[in-house]
Formats: structure tokens, C-alpha cells, sequence
């Protein structure tokens, strides 16, 4: 990525700027990063939804010759996490792939081998209701808020990273 100094906090947030690295250090302990976790990120406001979601469905139903305005913001950064907190990032994504593959699995098990389909379907509903409660409170090291022209804006990064960041003067 860039450079470390265009990193600051403002309040409870880290304000990143496009293109540039946040320092070496754990965003949740503060220790030192062990690996990079390498994340897409696209923002779209709230009150653009209604918009968006209407333009997809015109895009959708024109086969694609309706071409739509897209006011999405899009980057890529580079979040530091000691090596605990990738790991725990890492068991949660595989537990969620494992559940969800279980599912597709005792779905169509059961239809194959089954005469009585519903004790399948239930375990797969199941496995599909897990799957879900998992992603839901999947372990997140942060949380975007937004994307500007100029700044990447994250929460829930640790009061001890925080501090050791410039205050941004707006």
C-alpha cells in the first residue's frame, strides 16, 4: 500500500486514506501484526438503497442493455492483526463455510436417499439457521462506516491503537 502517516483518529474512528497503510500494529490488541488481512470494501449511503435497488431490477429485466449510475465507493486496505485475532478471523470463516457446505449437503442427501425427506429438511434448515446465526456474529476486527473521496472511515479498533494515531482536525 502507501505510507503510514495519513492515518489519524477522530473520536472512535480511524479515518484512513485511500491508498495508505495503517501502521503495524494489532487494530484490536495493539500488538504487533503478525499478518495482513487483505480487504475489499464498497459503501454505498443508506439513502441511496431505494435508488440502487430499483436500478437493479430496471437492469435486470432490460438483460442488461439498461446501463444504471453506480455511486458506490470502492477500495482496498490492508487491516494489521496479531496472529490471535487472524486466527480467530480465520475459524470463524471456516466454521461458517463448513456449516453452510453441511447444509447443502443434508439437503440433498436427503432427498436422494430418503423416502421420509422431512427429518433431512428440518436438520438442513438447521444447519441452513446456523449458518446464518454465524455470520451474523461472525468475529469482525472492524466495522466500516464509510468511504469518501479522500478517507476510509473504521470502527471498533482498540482505545490503545487509537491513541497511539494523530487526531484528525477537521
Amino acid at each position: 500500500m502507501g505510507v503510514e502517516q495519513e492515518v489519524y483518529r477522530h473520536g472512535k474512528l480511524v479515518a484512513a486514506q485511500i491508498g495508505h497503510a495503517l501502521p503495524a500494529r494489532c487494530v484490536t490488541c495493539n500488538r504487533p501484526a503478525q499478518a495482513l488481512f487483505f480487504k475489499e470494501l464498497s459503501y454505498l449511503p443508506w439513502y441511496l438503497w431505494p435508488r440502487e435497488t430499483l436500478f437493479t431490477v430496471i437492469h435486470f429485466w432490460s438483460r442488461g442493455r439498461f446501463s444504471r449510475p453506480f455511486e458506490m465507493y470502492r477500495t482496498e486496505i490492508e487491516i494489521p492483526l496479531c496472529a490471535t485475532h487472524d486466527a480467530k478471523r480465520s475459524r470463524s470463516s471456516w466454521l461458517l463455510y463448513v456449516l453452510m457446505i453441511s447444509a447443502f449437503l443434508t439437503f440433498f442427501a436427503g432427498g436422494y436417499f430418503s423416502e421420509n425427506i422431512m427429518g433431512f429438511v428440518y436438520t438442513a434448515g438447521g444447519l441452513f439457521l446456523a449458518t446464518l446465526l454465524v455470520f451474523l456474529f461472525q468475529y469482525k476486527p472492524f466495522r466500516l462506516r464509510k468511504i469518501d473521496q479522500r478517507f476510509v472511515w473504521l470502527s471498533r479498533i482498540s482505545p490503545e491503537y487509537l491513541a497511539t494515531l494523530p487526531e484528525l482536525e477537521i
